[in-house]
């Protein structure tokens, strides 16, 4: 774990820690209340995009989560270059766990993204995050030659909560991330 990333991992610790001082039982679903809350992100500055058209690539970015509760949304910096052809569909899913991680998705999606911020809803998902632990977003284009959309990253390791892998492989070299925002439902406090 490189130094940044343990930084933004102790802040989070405290930071969530401060929020949630107690978990939920044994086999069930931590009680989440209240409106769902920005909990981790990279809204840099868009320094290039990742093929998010062609099923060549296979990306996933860590996010650790800083707050527990119930991860509502997960909203993706799109790019589309009208040099690159069509807009082809692009799979978006979330993994339990680090990258990278062949894990069956615990939600998925397959769409045509759009230039700007997309917004993914999961709060049907029901997919409850505790503070510190890894999960992994998905990028996976579904078109065997378009490289439209490009999905938004930043260099310079903007995102020291977690790393982008493409196909297995780190795409670290540059501290690329992906450009995304992640909301919580934080969990109730007990006693509260």
């Amino acid at each position: 774990m490189n130094r940044w990333r343990a930084i933004a991992l102790v802040g989070a610790l405290a930071v969530g820690s401060a929020l949630i001082a107690t978990t939920s039982a044994v086999g069930s679903p931590p009680e989440a209340t209240g409106k769902p809350i920005l909990d981790q992100f990279n809204t840099g500055i868009p320094n290039s995009s990742i093929n998010g058209g062609s099923t060549a690539y296979e990306w996933q970015q860590g996010v650790t989560a800083g707050i527990a509760g119930q991860l509502t949304r997960i909203d993706l910096f799109v790019v589309i270059d009208a040099a690159l052809g069509e807009v082809s569909a692009t799979e978006f899913s979330v993994r339990l766990g680090s990258p990278w991680n062949s894990s069956t998705p615990v939600w998925a999606t397959t769409t045509v993204l759009r230039q700007g911020w997309n917004t993914f809803d999961l709060a049907k998902a029901k997919i409850f995050v505790d503070v510190g632990v890894e999960y992994a977003i998905g990028i996976h284009g579904q078109s065997e030659f378009n490289f439209n959309p490009g999905i938004g990253i930043s260099y310079d390791e903007q995102y020291p909560g977690g790393d982008l892998f493409v196909n297995g492989s780190s795409a670290e070299s540059e501290g690329n991330d992906l450009l995304f925002r992640a909301y919580v439902r934080p969990r109730r406090v007990r006693g509260n």
